[in-house]
This record gives C-alpha cells, sequence and structure tokens, in this order.
C-alpha cells in the first residue's frame, strides 16, 4: 500500500441518529464514543484506581451479552496553546512571555481518554421480539406479527442488520437500551462523556491523521470514510511508517504479543508520562458463549495432538467414535486450562473474547523516532507485559487504534475481559480549568491565574478561586520556594482589569518584586525608613467607622490586661462620638476624653508612650495603589506582635472600606498575601477577626492567601480550623520529606483532610520546584512544577544578594533602574 490515502483504512459510513452520537459502520455495526475523565491519580487512593477497574470490568461484561466490541485510547499530543493575556506592567508582561516560551520550549501534553463501543447488527441482529414489534407498529395482529418475525428472522439473505430506514431504526433503539445504558450508568467513577457531532467527528478523524484532533463539522453529502480522511501513508520502509498531511510524521508501533498475566492492572501508566506524542490503543472483540467454547476445544485439541506419539494417533484414529468422544480427561496442562476455561464461558463466569494492543508513537524525523521507539521499549519491558515492534505489521498495528476496524489489525489474542481492563490505562491528571472559575471582564471569559506543568508534563492551570471563593492557605517549611512561587503567581495575577495587591511582608521578601512591578513599598519600622503615619481614629467620622473602632480599641486596650467592661466599650463609643467631628482628631485627642483607668491602658499606643509612633498621627498615610506591600518583620523580630496585629487589623478595615467605596466598573479582583502569618493564627484574638475575613472578604471580589510552617498552626484553634474547611478554597503544600513521619502525617490528616497517596506526594516533592496544590471542596489534588529559567528568577528573587544589589540600583527617578537590577543579577 505504497502512498496510499487513509480513506480504505476508516470504517465509517455515516452519522446514524439525528444526535449525531452513533456512526453506522461499513460492516453495518453502530458505533459510539465517550470521552473518560478517568481516575486522578494524584487526587485518589489506589482503591480509587481498582474500583474503576472494577466499572470497567463490569460494563465490559454486560456490552459483551450484545456481542459488542470495545476500543480504549489514550492520545498524549502536544499542547500547542497557552492562554493568552495582556499587562500593563512591563515586568509582568515580561515574566509572561519568558514563561510562555519556556513552557512551549520543554513541550507540555495533554492526554485525552476515550471509550468506543460498537454493536454488530449482523446475522439476526433483530431479535424475535423486535421484529414482532416493528410488524404490531405496523398495524398487524398479534398472530400475523409473530409469523411475520419468524419468515423475517429466518430467512435468506438476513446476514445485513438493516436494509430500509426502518431497520435501522430498530437497530439505534437496541443500541441505545444495551449498549449505552451500560457505559453511561456502570461507570460513574471514570466521568464518562458521550461524544456527539463535530466532537465526535474530530475524535475519529485523529485516529489516522498527522494533526491533533480537533472538532469536525459534519457534511451530510459525503461519506465519513472520505470526509475523515487527511492523511497518506507509507507502508514501504522496513521500520515505520510515513504519514503526509500538513506535515509529515514518521509513526512506529508496538504491538502486544502475548495476553497479560495476571495483576497486570494499569501497568500501562508510565507510557503516560513520555516527553513524546503517542497512542496507545487497545480493542476486545467479546465472543458468545459457542464462539469462546469452540475456540478452546480447538485450541485444546490442537494442543494434545500436538503433545501425542504417531502410534497413538493411529489408534485414536482407528477408535470408534463414541470411544474417543467418552473419554474427556485433559491430557495436557495446557488442555487442562483449556478445559477450564470452557466450563467458564459456559456458565458465564469467563466472559471472552479476542484482545489487540498497540502503542503509535510519532516523531518528525527518523532519528527522532528511533530515539523515542527506544525509551518506549525501556518502559515496555518495565511493565511486564510483551509487546514487539512491528516490521511489516506496522500498519495493521496502527489500525488497532481506529475504533470500528476489526479487519485490519492482526494480532488478536483470546482473552477474558479482565484483560481489557489491565492493557487500558484509566488514570488521568486534570487540567484544571483553562478559564477564571469567577473574574470575567466585558463578559467574556478570562485566562486562568497560571499555565504550569504536572509531573506527567501535562498542562495544568492554575487558579487560587473554587467558584467564588478564592482564600488560600501555602503550608511548609521556610526555604522551600515559598515566596518566589507566590511572587510568580501575582505577577500573574496582574492580566485581570483593575486588578489590586496587597502584602503585608516579612524580612523584605516582596520588597524586589513590589518594587518592579510599579508597587509601593512601606517598612513600618520607623527605624529603617520613614515608616507609615497612620490615624485609625480619622475612621470616627462615620458609624460605621465607630463601630470598627470600639471593637478595634477593645482588642488594642486588652492585649495587656483584662477585657473591657460593658461599661468601657460604651465610654469609648461616646468619646469616640464627641472627637469624631474634630479635625485632626487622633488617638491623643481620644484619649483626653476617656476615663482615667482607659487612659491609662491606652497610654502606651500614643505620643509618647512606647507604640506611639505607630498610631498616634493627626495625618493617615495609609493607600492603596496596585500593588501596596508593607513590611513588619523588624517588628516581629523585636517582638512587636500586638503592633503587627493591630496593624494588620487596621489594613483589613481600610481594604474593605476601599472597596466598598468603588464603582462596579472600577471594582477588580483584590488579592491580600500575609507572609508568615502562623505566629498571629496562634493569637486567638487575630485568628478571631481571621475567621471574619475568611466570611466577608468573598462578598467584596477580594480573597486571602496567607502562609504557615506547620499544620499545627491550624490544629490549635477549633474554630479557625473549621472556617478554614469551609471558607479556603486551595491550599498550597511545599515539599516536606519529614510529612510522612507518623507524628507529621497525623496532623496533616487532621487539619487538611489529606490522605495517604497525598501526604507521600508532599514528602517527596522537590524543594523549590514542585508545588502540591490541593482543593478540599473538590477533592482535587496535583503536584505542580514551576522550574522557572534564571530570568524569571532575577524578576522573583529576593535573597540577600539581590537585596543588596537593589539597594545600589533602585532609583524612582530613573526608569532605567530596573534594567540595571536585573542586568546586574544576571551578571552575579
Amino acid at each position: 500500500m505504497p502512498q496510499n490515502t487513509t480513506s480504505e483504512l476508516l470504517p465509517w459510513l455515516f452519522l446514524a441518529d439525528n444526535a449525531a452520537r452513533v456512526v453506522t459502520c461499513k460492516d453495518s455495526s453502530l458505533l459510539s464514543a465517550w470521552d473518560m475523565t478517568g481516575i486522578d491519580i494524584e487526587s485518589n487512593e489506589v482503591d480509587a484506581l481498582e474500583n474503576a477497574g472494577l466499572q470497567l470490568d463490569g460494563a465490559l461484561r454486560r456490552v459483551a451479552e450484545d456481542g459488542a466490541t470495545v476500543w480504549a485510547i489514550v492520545e498524549r499530543e502536544q499542547a500547542t496553546t497557552y492562554p493568552s493575556a495582556s499587562f500593563d506592567v512591563d515586568v509582568a508582561a515580561y515574566i509572561d512571555q519568558r514563561w510562555q516560551e519556556h513552557l512551549t520550549s520543554t513541550n507540555l501534553y495533554i492526554n485525552r481518554h476515550t471509550l468506543a463501543v460498537s454493536m454488530p447488527t449482523r446475522g439476526n441482529a433483530v431479535t424475535l421480539g423486535e421484529a414482532a414489534r416493528a410488524s404490531l407498529d405496523a398495524g398487524r395482529s398479534l398472530p400475523l406479527a409473530l409469523i411475520d418475525a419468524l419468515k423475517t428472522k429466518f430467512k435468506r439473505g438476513q446476514e445485513l442488520g438493516f436494509s430500509n430506514r426502518a431497520d435501522l431504526e430498530l437497530a439505534l433503539r437496541r443500541f441505545e437500551s444495551t449498549i449505552v445504558p451500560a457505559i453511561d450508568h456502570a461507570l460513574p467513577d471514570l466521568g464518562m462523556r458521550r461524544l456527539a457531532g463535530a466532537d465526535l467527528l474530530g475524535f475519529l478523524k485523529a485516529s489516522l491523521s498527522v494533526n491533533p484532533r480537533a472538532p469536525v463539522a459534519a457534511h451530510p453529502d459525503e461519506y465519513l470514510d472520505s470526509q475523515l480522511s487527511d492523511s497518506f501513508i507509507d507502508n514501504r520502509f522496513a521500520d515505520y511508517l510515513v504519514m503526509d498531511g500538513v506535515k509529515r510524521q514518521y509513526v512506529g508501533v508496538f504491538t502486544l504479543k502475548t495476553v497479560p498475566p495476571a495483576n497486570s492492572m494499569q501497568v500501562l501508566n508510565p507510557l503516560l508520562a513520555l516527553p513524546m506524542r503517542l497512542r496507545i490503543a487497545a480493542a476486545w472483540r467479546s465472543y458468545s458463549v459457542a464462539e469462546a467454547v469452540s475456540f478452546l476445544d480447538s485450541a485444546r485439541t490442537f494442543d494434545e495432538m500436538r503433545a501425542m506419539e504417531l502410534r497413538k494417533l493411529v489408534r485414536m484414529a482407528a477408535a470408534p467414535q463414541d470411544a474417543i468422544d467418552g473419554d474427556d480427561t485433559p491430557k495436557t496442562s495446557i488442555g487442562a486450562q483449556a478445559k477450564a476455561l470452557k466450563d467458564d464461558a459456559k456458565r458465564r463466569v469467563g466472559r471472552f473474547g479476542a484482545l489487540a494492543a498497540s502503542i503509535a508513537v510519532y516523531a518528525d524525523t527518523p532519528d527522532e523516532l528511533e530515539l523515542r521507539m527506544d525509551i518506549v521499549s525501556r518502559t515496555l519491558e518495565a511493565s511486564g507485559i510483551v509487546f514487539i515492534r512491528e516490521r511489516e505489521g506496522a500498519l495493521a498495528g496502527l489500525c488497532v487504534g481506529v475504533p470500528g476496524n476489526v479487519r485490519d489489525p492482526v494480532r488478536w489474542h483470546f482473552g477474558e475481559a479482565s484483560n481489557m481492563t489491565d492493557v487500558s490505562p484509566i488514570i488521568s491528571l486534570f487540567s484544571g480549568s483553562q478559564h477564571h472559575p469567577s473574574i470575567d471582564e466585558d463578559g467574556q471569559p478570562t485566562p486562568p491565574n497560571a499555565t504550569l506543568r504536572s509531573r506527567y508534563a501535562t498542562v495544568q492551570y492554575f487558579n487560587y478561586h473554587v467558584g467564588q471563593l478564592g482564600h488560600t492557605l501555602l503550608v511548609g517549611p521556610s526555604r522551600n520556594g515559598k515566596t518566589m512561587f507566590q511572587m510568580f503567581l501575582e505577577a500573574q495575577f496582574l492580566k485581570y482589569r483593575n486588578s489590586r495587591i496587597f502584602n503585608i511582608d516579612k524580612d523584605l521578601s516582596c520588597k524586589p518584586q513590589t518594587l518592579l512591578l510599579d508597587g509601593v513599598h512601606i517598612d513600618l519600622d520607623p527605624a529603617r525608613g520613614n515608616g507609615l503615619r497612620m490615624n485609625p481614629v480619622s475612621m470616627a467620622t462615620t458609624e460605621h467607622g465607630r463601630s470598627w473602632l470600639v471593637g478595634w480599641l477593645d482588642r488594642l486596650l486588652g492585649l495587656r490586661g483584662d477585657q473591657l467592661s460593658t461599661q468601657d466599650v460604651n465610654d469609648l463609643h461616646s468619646a469616640l462620638e464627641r472627637v469624631g467631628g474634630v479635625s485632626g482628631a487622633r488617638l491623643s485627642t481620644l484619649m483626653s476624653q476617656l476615663p482615667s483607668h482607659l487612659r491609662a491602658r491606652l497610654h502606651p499606643w500614643v505620643e509618647g508612650g512606647a507604640y506611639g509612633q505607630y498610631f498616634d498621627h493627626a495625618e493617615d498615610e495609609f493607600s492603596i495603589s496596585r500593588i501596596t506591600t508593607t513590611e513588619v518583620g523588624s517588628l516581629l523580630a523585636a517582638g512587636l506582635n500586638d503592633v503587627v496585629s493591630a496593624y494588620s487589623e487596621y489594613a483589613f478595615y481600610r481594604i474593605e472600606r476601599f472597596l466598598m467605596d468603588r464603582e462596579e466598573d472600577e471594582l477588580g479582583p483584590t488579592m491580600i498575601y500575609f507572609e508568615e502569618a502562623g505566629f498571629l493564627l496562634d493569637d486567638p484574638r487575630f485568628a478571631a477577626k481571621a475567621r471574619d475575613y475568611l466570611m466577608t472578604l468573598a462578598k467584596k471580589r477580594a480573597f486571602l492567601v496567607m502562609t504557615a510552617q506547620s499544620p499545627e498552626t491550624f490544629l490549635h484553634q477549633p474554630q479557625l480550623a473549621a472556617s478554614i474547611r469551609d471558607n479556603v478554597a486551595t491550599i498550597i503544600f511545599l515539599p516536606n520529606r519529614l510529612a510522612i513521619r507518623p507524628e507529621l502525617s497525623s496532623k496533616y490528616r487532621e487539619a487538611f483532610g489529606l490522605n495517604n497517596t497525598q501526604i507521600e506526594l508532599i514528602a517527596g516533592a522537590a524543594p523549590r520546584r514542585e508545588y502540591c496544590v490541593f482543593q478540599p471542596q473538590t477533592g482535587f489534588f496535583r503536584v505542580m512544577q514551576a522550574q522557572f529559567p534564571p530570568e524569571i528568577v532575577n524578576c522573583l528573587r529576593s535573597d540577600v544578594q539581590s537585596q543588596s544589589v537593589l539597594e545600589r540600583t533602585y532609583d524612582p527617578a530613573d526608569p532605567a533602574w530596573k534594567e540595571r537590577y536585573l542586568s546586574a543579577l544576571a551578571n552575579t
């Protein structure tokens, strides 16, 4: 078949139904296909895979009752698109461009799982009952309908399943009532979605095409074998096929040599991580009981005859037939196995059929193909299942992956339904949503927050949000790449219109990127800078502001003594009402209006007191820019946790008011990032406020991202743990090799509901390169890889060296400072 079109290998004729979900094949069989989500290997325990395998095994047995043939196909194709976005911050745009180039150059893939099932309509395809029903529907009486049915069923020339539209409709009803429920309802864990129309034709076309799978519109005036053929195949080469279309592809094929041994379930899964385009296909053509018994009788007879001596064969030939038939004792071990299988077939304990499987490997050049075939060969050797590389039989092997084609594949093996399950990969890695789940612009969906990759080199779309919730935790030991990963996600977050970021930083981790992204950086330590003059009393001009101030002052004054009494709270409120209209009123002004015991408790926080430099100012400089970062690290190092707690609460309130005062067209998503929040979450009073933030911020299109080094932080506060369970959308776990230790793994389970598989993934993840993303509400768990190239690392890093370079090069009056800064880092 030198350089011939693929149309003669394609078995499809036309769409059989109005819904375009069933294809009629050239042998009169009916065919449908389902995309399969599969079992997410990282989100589920091992038993989920076993349960799904049992479901698939059961479905195979059900469709075998109708003589079905089943194809399980995995298409591993290179991802060709990167979600595009526009940035109005130049360094953010630069990071996105470099990241896109890096991802596409290292090859990303998409794994698509599909199940296809055909039902024969040849040879007694119409049952007696169906034929009788057809006659009754035509107005015949019951006796005459039965006579018509018998005539129809046994007349000569009834090999074809249908000869007119009425027969086809009858076959379709049978298909929809027997085959379809077995797939739609018997495989709940595998996430079946029936293909129709352009999606169905796109899947079929990809079977023998150089192009990746894409939807194909139906042409009603053209047969499908012609319409869906867009490539030519040249099989004149010894080691491979050449496929030509819009591009040239070299294809090597492995086919199954022997039936898989017992307990071989899912051993082909490692193929799904290989860095190449390939197509894994398995086909199982079910046998009737009579066909299975006939095959096993033949196999037993052949083996026992082969083992007999010539004299015994002569005596057996001369013996009476009834003497031969009367002795059914197996003469060989294979004969004994065949007899046992035959008994299983008769009792319908086993469901037998013909099994074929192939792996097609694609490459752009013959040399590249040889390298890939070698990798696949070594992977197959480790699987324990025997495949051989096809030479002259490559085209026949490739046709195993063409649903509906049972004519051209030649390496069929007698096997049980469970053998089909073994060679049908059902693991998957859900890629996430290609769009942000809660942010749209002008009624159009927006791209995901970031595009990353999985350990299987598949595309992974990251979003903080699940639905409307975006609150996120980053949990894990320090020095594992947490800040760099978060800074990357923040840069990507700027793709959204009117987005804002507010960072509460520790140890200047966010400072370099804040300045690179044209943000405002404020160090709250007056000794290291100008600090930030704040005046919370300026909020007392409104009733809402006074109510908030009462609560803030209640917690502030209760930090170093007993909680305030009801009378104390009332006195605070009355004093705030009196100073609310006073221009320039501040904490000192308020203190003058309080009873003496409250004045004494407020004194450390006013001018002249230990903390008077923070909140007792006539003016208030607190403002919110596109990116605002406040540094609190030196305050924490000095033990001023109370100051940081008070500031954090004030900052959250000001952000809340800022969002409430915005017009709808000005309001974009707002991220609040709290570096190392664990130290404050240990404080029951701040933990209580954190619970409030988790419940209220989402209503204003804002979300909170907090970090903590250990899950113990969330176990100390049961109410906080409950709020996290109900309101946190995403938890990002940093690699922690100690996570599998019993004393720590129990804490991961108790605090976050992780299973053993997920804890093992956290323990085995690579520091500074892999991040374990868990979304509790959906059960989604993924090890996402983010290994940044040097030019991106320089934009994100905040180590001592980068801080030193920043001090030398930063000049807000000179736009060229960024170029000098990045150039200096690149040369160090």
